[in-house]
């Protein structure tokens, strides 16, 4: 689940129906339980905490002030 959130970050999509729309065109062999958009929303509002966490954590790896 937090791979695609993650990804979400690099590509530049409107919205995650259209981003789950490119990765299930196109990389659905990489994520084959991907979650349809109803189950997908809700959990990815339950991990925006941990997002957040891994988004420092990489981010401080690299050197970053925030």
């Amino acid at each position: 689940m937090l791979t695609p959130l993650v990804a979400m970050d690099f590509f530049p999509y409107p919205g995650e129906q259209k981003f789950l729309g490119f990765v299930r065109a196109n990389y659905l062999s990489l994520f084959p339980k991907l979650l349809d958009q109803s189950q997908f929303n809700p959990r990815a509002r339950g991990l925006e905490g941990m997002l957040e966490e891994l988004r420092r954590f990489c981010l401080g790896d690299l050197g970053a002030m925030f």
